[in-house]
C-alpha cells in the first residue's frame, strides 16, 4: 500500500539528490564572498558550482546545487564587544559535502 508522500515526487527528488552526489550535468556561475568579524569583505572570486535540475511534475523543476564541504570556527571569542552568551564557546565544525535544493 502507498504511504503519503510516497510515489513520483518523491522517487524524483531521491533520484536527484544521488545525482548530485554523483556529479552534477551542469554549472552556475556565483560568486565567493569571504567576510572578516566586522563583516567587511576579505576576499572575493567568482565560482563554477555544480547543479542538476531534475522535473518533478509539468512546469515543476527541482535544481539542486551541490555545497561543497569544509571546516570552521563556530561561535564568537569571549573577548568580542557585545558577544551573546549564547555564542559560545567556540569550537570547531566539520561539514561535509550537501546539496541545496529550490523549486522552481
Amino acid at each position: 500500500s502507498r504511504r503519503p508522500g510516497d510515489g513520483p515526487t518523491l522517487h524524483r527528488y531521491a533520484e536527484a539528490r544521488v545525482q548530485v552526489q554523483r556529479m552534477a550535468d551542469q554549472h552556475l556561475s556565483t560568486e565567493v564572498i569571504t567576510l572578516d568579524a566586522e563583516g567587511q569583505i576579505i576576499e572575493q572570486y567568482p565560482k563554477q558550482c555544480e547543479y542538476h535540475r531534475e522535473n518533478l511534475a509539468p512546469e515543476v523543476d527541482l535544481d539542486v546545487m551541490r555545497i561543497p564541504g569544509g571546516d570552521f570556527t563556530m561561535g564568537a571569542p569571549e573577548q568580542e564587544k557585545d558577544r551573546e552568551v549564547d555564542e559560545g564557546p567556540q569550537h570547531r565544525v566539520s561539514v561535509p559535502d550537501f546539496g541545496w535544493g529550490a523549486i522552481r
